[in-house]
């Protein structure tokens, strides 16, 4: 009988050499796909954090006042026609609007990730800090007293 016709038989040394190369690649891609979705989301957060300070000025220069603070994850009343409903709410993500005695307004932003934190953080000045199984990033919108 030819050999033409015969498919060739692969056998573990052939086996494992191809899955060795697959590793390899996986382990060279990977990383690089992980640090680019820690910055396209750290931009998503920054967009966010973009949006609210817009939305928070203008609610100034029509009321002459910051908005009142809110809960974690929902949009404040005061800002709900400014910012869409799922605006301090993304996947693992939370905002809080507070608005403390000094009558300035901090956008407080959480997340469970750390180097998603860190990222935003390296773009955005503010104060990052981490208490529990959370990391916090402090994000100061300027006001008059």
């Amino acid at each position: 009988m030819s050999r033409r016709g015969r498919r060739p038989r692969w056998g573990f040394a052939e086996f494992a050499a191809a899955a060795a190369v697959a590793v390899a690649i996986g382990s060279l891609v990977a990383p690089r796909v992980a640090a680019t979705a820690r910055r396209a989301r750290a931009a998503a957060v920054l967009a966010d954090a973009a949006a609210v300070r817009v939305a928070v000025q203008q609610r100034r220069l029509d009321t002459g006042r910051f908005p009142e603070g809110g809960r974690w994850g929902e949009v404040p009343q005061e800002l709900q026609g400014r910012l869409a409903p799922g605006a301090f709410r993304r996947g693992d993500d939370r905002y809080l609007w507070w608005t403390p005695a000094d009558h300035r307004g901090l956008l407080i932003y959480t997340t469970g990730d750390p180097l998603v934190l860190a990222e935003v953080a390296r773009r955005y000045p503010g104060v990052a800090y981490r208490w529990g199984r959370y990391c916090y990033l402090v994000m100061a919108v300027e006001g008059e007293r």
